[in-house]
């Protein structure tokens, strides 16, 4: 009778816990970060974009080097939807000329595996002048980020702390505004 007892419990420990594992992997939650790159000629003032994160430059992204990782701008989530996506995504910007540059270095893209053979150029320390006549807004509808595999994927456990977090980068090229969907894994312990 004792060893019945001491099964059944083994069976209900059991049970619970793949009933508690299957709770937690079907809350669909989205875990995303957005970022910002400027590869442009231009530095970009960014007027609106709706995330959390309000940056510390005023929103001023000079441009950038692809691969380059200080050259991305983390801006957190979007606001008021920290586990899932809004369904549009407005983003409003200005390009500034820049001049007396204390610092310029022009290479080619640092992406893994790219064919882009272009010179982009790293520009600091300028002075920023807003061409009034080079304001943009731009719309994007976030279903087809919703329905990639990134955001299908994400939030999911890769073993020993790590999560599959989406990347949403907003890709800046003067006065043309991409979305790019990527994704990387946390570290729970970090």
């Amino acid at each position: 009778m004792r060893l019945w007892r001491t099964k059944k419990k083994r069976l209900l420990i059991i049970v619970g816990c793949v009933l508690v594992v299957g709770l937690v992997s079907c809350n669909r939650d989205i875990k995303y970060s957005v970022t910002v790159v400027n590869y442009g000629e231009h530095g970009v003032i960014v007027h609106e974009i709706p995330t959390d994160y309000i940056p510390s430059i005023k929103g001023q992204l000079g441009p950038g080097v692809p691969g380059v990782r200080a050259d991305f701008m983390y801006l957190g989530s979007f606001r008021g939807y920290p586990d899932s996506l809004p369904d549009t995504v407005t983003i409003e910007w200005q390009l500034a000329e820049l001049t007396e540059c204390k610092e310029i270095i022009s290479r080619k893209s640092y992406e893994y595996q790219t064919t882009d053979t272009k010179l982009y150029s790293r520009k600091s320390g300028c002075t920023w002048t807003p061409l009034p006549e080079k304001r943009f807004t731009k719309v994007f509808d976030m279903k087809a980020v919703r329905a990639s595999e990134d955001a299908k994927h994400s939030g999911d456990w890769m073993g020993f702390g790590r999560k599959r977090i989406m990347r949403i980068t907003f890709i800046f090229r003067d006065e043309q505004l991409d979305v790019r969907v990527s994704s990387f894994t946390s570290n729970f312990f970090k």
